[in-house]
């Protein structure tokens, strides 16, 4: 396991930006901007990132702005699936955080599933997407990229006659544990942040990833 870089400098702090309707329809036209929140950029990036989404045949849908305090997302979207590939249960978050998972899902996870399990998976299960909290929970701490809807936990994978294969240690050199090996690992070339079973006893049930922008686009990767 490895950290590909750690930025310890403060985090700035971010004000989520609730988009009036009209807007909101001009920033994804292309004629306007979307600030909040790490992944929203210009209306025409927002555009495009939907429209390849689509193209790939993700199952999404647009969502009205969130803003709730310090936290919130000015453009989300609900990812309830990726071509083939059921998201379960349905991710609320950012356009660059769903077409990194969708990427992933299906340049990764599917076939490294053909690979060490034969099978392909009907499901990602998915834990936390957005959700208004801080850091692993701990009073005081800064806001966690769950926040702002730029963050998900995946908990495992359901494969048809062979049940859930969960995020969590599987025997050594079994096809399972090799399979969350490689995911895991190559999760790192889609996401700026992967921790899962093994970095603390906050993720020992699940693999989180984020897309937090660091300085020097440094990843960490453990």
């Amino acid at each position: 396991m490895t950290a590909r870089g750690i930025d310890r400098s403060p985090r700035p702090r971010r004000i989520p930006l609730l988009l009036p309707a009209a807007m909101l329809v001009a920033s994804l036209c292309g004629g306007g901007q979307a600030t909040a929140g790490t992944g929203a950029g210009t209306g025409r990036d927002e555009l495009s990132c939907r429209a390849g989404l689509a193209a790939r045949g993700a199952r999404t849908a647009a969502l009205p702005a969130i803003a709730d305090g310090d936290c919130g997302s000015a453009l989300p979207l609900r990812l309830t699936g990726v071509r083939g590939v059921a998201i379960r249960r349905p991710a609320t978050t950012t356009c660059a955080m769903a077409d990194a998972l969708d990427r992933w899902t299906l340049e990764v996870v599917v076939p490294e599933a053909r690979r060490f399990l034969g099978a392909v998976p009907e499901a990602v299960l998915v834990g936390t997407s957005y959700q208004c909290r801080t850091r692993n929970r701990i009073a005081g701490a800064q806001l966690s990229e769950h926040a702002y809807a730029n963050a998900v936990d995946v908990h495992g994978f359901v494969f048809a006659g062979r049940g859930e294969v969960a995020m969590k240690p599987h025997r050594r050199g079994s096809p399972e544990a090799l399979f969350l090996a490689a995911v895991r690992r190559r999760a790192c070339d889609y996401f700026t942040t992967v921790l899962g079973p093994g970095t603390d006893a906050t993720h020992a049930d699940h693999l989180h990833l984020d897309m937090r922008a660091r300085s020097g686009g440094y990843r960490i990767c453990q």
